[in-house]
């Protein structure tokens, strides 16, 4: 061969790391973006989560968020009672397993007298409820005095039925 038809090579071999390609600085861009949005929403989900309520809990916040201060007219009472025996028959299903949300009053007692609910809980319990009939015929102040009376007693059903170790000293 002719060295004026011999080809070398001028140039030396070019090498370009991955890492400072154009394709991977992108990639790793975006990358970097993704991971800190998915870091940052599972702060915001961790803050968020709430705590799991035992049944006991549950029900003495919402008993504690009534106020009887806003009720005015019979019919806020009667509000008031609704909303007691709902938390009430909600806390019995949710602390026993028992089918208490679909009954009336009356069934609740029957049913709690068949699951040989404590006695003395059950006639206080019973008084309770029974309050909700005469809202009709009290006065007004009778009715708070009345009100905060069963409140009272609802916390206290669900302070006596409390597990043991739970139980407050």
């Amino acid at each position: 061969m002719d060295a004026k038809t011999d080809f070398f090579d001028i140039y030396d071999y070019v090498y370009q790391p991955v890492w400072q390609t154009t394709p991977f600085k992108i990639g790793s861009g975006v990358m970097a973006v993704l991971l800190l949005a998915a870091l940052i929403g599972l702060i915001i989900y961790l803050r968020r989560r709430k705590k799991q309520l035992s049944p006991w809990e549950w029900a003495l916040r919402e008993i504690a968020s009534i106020s009887l201060e806003k009720c005015v007219k019979k019919s806020d009472f009667k509000k008031v009672y609704f909303q007691l025996t709902d938390i009430l028959k909600q806390y019995f299903q949710k602390r026993y397993g028992w089918q208490t949300i679909n009954k009336t009053d009356d069934e609740l007692i029957n049913y709690l007298t068949k699951q040989q609910f404590a006695y003395a809980l059950l006639t206080e319990l019973q008084k309770m409820l029974e309050g909700s009939l005469w809202v009709k015929f009290a006065n007004q102040e009778m009715l708070k005095t009345q009100a905060q009376k069963d409140l009272k007693t609802a916390v206290r059903v669900i302070e006596e039925t409390l597990p043991r170790d739970n139980a407050k000293k």
